[in-house]
């Protein structure tokens, strides 16, 4: 089989599921809201110590209608398949979040736009020049604690690099990964992808990528944590943990019935070569 004819197979798939992952979405966003943002707390980054701040000054109401604008924004094939456009109120809010970045400051008497830092971050930044707090900033033991988090509950790496850890699982036709890399400017992106094989390569079939626990709550496209503090390890890889299980728990339903007979291998595909080093 060709990548063209395995395009062709997928698109039916990718558009059910689409639909299937937009209403769980959906709920996932809306259970964060009840539960005053439980999981997403536990994203120790600048953007969502914002998030949280300006959330405060908000109703549930506006804040649920950011929630969902953003859902819209970041699955745009499932609202356009449920026929939803962002609404007037949705749009309004996502104006005042994004305007909610930046502020006025005023250097040697000229007025200046600046990104806004939060509250949380400046205590945080505080502390650390008085030498009461650490950020964490070693990489490979960040790597070593998620993969003995992860090895404690039963899930082994899948594949090992210096710039992270590789988790995946077969789940009737389809393949479940979840990568988490330390090897950027920030200190850990997380995300998981669904496709109908196992390999990397130049052949896309995947049914769902990027997704993350800020994505699918419609907060941001990427979950990254850049103010992480040295004792806060234990309880963050902890928490990164409940999200891949909450996420591994809920694909069976998602996936049920949706059938492939992509082979592994397809004759036009050719490798990836991936170099990433700390």
């Amino acid at each position: 089989m060709r990548c063209a004819e395995a395009s062709l197979i997928l698109r039916p798939l990718q558009d059910e599921f689409a639909l299937r992952y937009y209403e769980w979405s959906l709920e996932q966003a809306e259970k964060e809201l009840e539960e005053d943002f439980l999981h997403v707390r536990g994203v120790k980054s600048s953007l969502v110590f914002l998030f949280l701040e300006f959330v405060e000054n908000h109703s549930r109401t506006e804040v649920r209608d950011l929630m969902t604008g953003g859902i819209k924004r970041f699955q745009q094939r499932a609202a356009e398949l449920r026929g939803e456009r962002l609404t007037e109120k949705e749009q309004t809010i996502h104006r005042q979040f994004v305007d909610f970045f930046s502020e006025e400051v005023v250097i040697q008497g000229k007025p200046m736009t600046s990104f806004r830092v939060s509250r949380r971050e400046r205590q945080l930044r505080e502390q650390e020049l008085a030498g009461t707090l650490k950020f964490h900033q070693n990489k490979k033991s960040l790597r070593e604690e998620l993969k003995r988090k992860f090895q404690s509950a039963g899930f082994n790496a899948e594949s090992e690099f210096t710039s992270g850890l590789n988790y995946g699982e077969q789940l009737g036709d389809w393949y479940l990964m979840a990568t988490l890399d330390v090897s950027g400017k920030s200190q850990l992106d997380y995300n998981h992808r669904v496709a109908a094989r196992r390999t990397i390569d130049t052949c896309f079939t995947d049914l769902l990528a990027g997704a993350n626990l800020l994505s699918w709550c419609g907060i941001h496209p990427n979950t990254r944590y850049d103010l992480l503090l040295e004792d806060e390890l234990d309880s963050v890889t902890e928490s990164i943990l409940a999200v891949y299980r909450h996420f591994q728990h809920s694909m069976p339903e998602l996936l049920a019935g949706l059938h492939h007979l992509i082979p592994e291998t397809l004759e036009d595909a050719h490798p990836l070569a991936f170099d990433k080093h700390l």
